[in-house]
């Protein structure tokens, strides 16, 4: 609505104008379908058994995708009754503070849970980088080269 004001007359009128927002609500509807479908495809659960699970991580990892794996990784959790989640960092872009933030947040989250975190794909400039910026060792959490490796060590413990 808009006001009008014709002066020879001394009257103010409004005007409305009426627009079809269907294909824009549409449009958004498809956008946020986009953005959901995205999301669990960045975030692929790889069940191994019926207690390991391996999520491979793939592209770049900001503060609003590590929440939404934050949830998803702990639903799924509590749901399928995990007690090992393996996190592989291999297709990972690039690693920063945040992803040294992010991994010590999920393993608090997964140890309140009763499960336990590994992570695997470390390279050596990731490893060199990591022991500056935090000491896993006291939070538990098992590091390894690659899957294998981590399953190996899973079976020589069970």
């Amino acid at each position: 609505m808009y006001p009008i004001y014709v002066p020879n007359e001394d009257k103010l009128y409004f005007v409305g104008i009426q627009r079809d927002a269907s294909d824009r609500k549409s449009e958004e509807t498809k956008a946020e379908e986009f953005k959901q479908q995205a999301s669990l495809l960045s975030t692929p659960f790889v069940p191994i058994s019926e207690n390991i699970c391996i999520l491979p991580l793939v592209g770049n990892i900001n503060l609003e995708r590590w929440e939404d794996i934050y949830q998803r990784i702990s639903a799924h959790v509590h749901d399928r009754d995990v007690e090992i989640f393996i996190m592989d960092l291999q297709g990972l872009q690039d690693v920063n503070d945040d992803m040294y933030s992010g991994i010590l947040r999920l393993q608090q989250i997964l140890q309140v849970m009763g499960a336990r975190l590994m992570v695997t794909g470390i390279e050596p400039s990731m490893a060199k980088v990591s022991v500056n910026l935090a000491d896993y060792r006291k939070k538990k959490i098992s590091f390894y080269a690659n899957v294998q490796q981590a399953l190996e060590s899973i079976r020589a413990k069970y």
